[in-house]
């Protein structure tokens, strides 16, 4: 994705006239950027499902609150899990807009430079909301679904 994502950046900035495949390209960029989102979240929900494992695991004698905690976390991964796809399903509409070069956003990259990335044409006030939304989400149900999966082992500690 770099070379294409740098070939962008030097268009956009005038630095470097469009080719024939220009198109194709940022609409590939653009493809598996929703792909590597999609793949990102799939990763590290795939490291909390294996806290939740491993504890399931290593506590099987344990019942009462403690095995429903476990159950009330787990839910709430999966839960969590789904929402962040159906966000970035709904961020679009008509979803096909965000597979179409064509717009650009400018964004201060460390409060210095300004760069345009691509954003496809998904660029009304109620995907930009969305968009948004996503983002808020996606960031705190991981740090939640964090604290809550690795702290899960202190549910099943007892004194005895």
């Amino acid at each position: 994705m770099l070379p294409i994502l740098y070939m962008i950046y030097e268009i956009v900035d005038g630095k470097r006239a469009p080719t024939l495949d220009f198109i194709g390209k940022a609409t590939l960029f653009l493809k598996i950027e929703f792909a590597i989102i999609l793949l990102f979240w799939t990763c590290i929900w795939a490291v909390k499902a294996a806290f939740l494992t491993l504890y399931r695991g290593l506590f099987t004698n344990v019942h009462g609150w403690q095995r429903s905690a476990w159950w009330a976390v787990a839910a709430l991964c999966v839960l969590s899990y789904i929402g962040n796809w159906v966000l970035q399903f709904l961020a679009c509409t008509p979803l096909s807009n965000y597979f179409v070069p064509g717009a650009y956003r400018s964004v201060n990259i460390f409060q210095k430079d300004k760069v345009d990335i691509p954003l496809g044409l998904c660029q009304s006030d109620r995907d930009i909301h969305v968009s948004n939304i996503s983002l808020y989400y996606s960031t705190a149900v991981d740090a939640v679904c964090d604290f809550l999966s690795k702290r899960n082992d202190s549910l099943f500690i007892t004194t005895s």
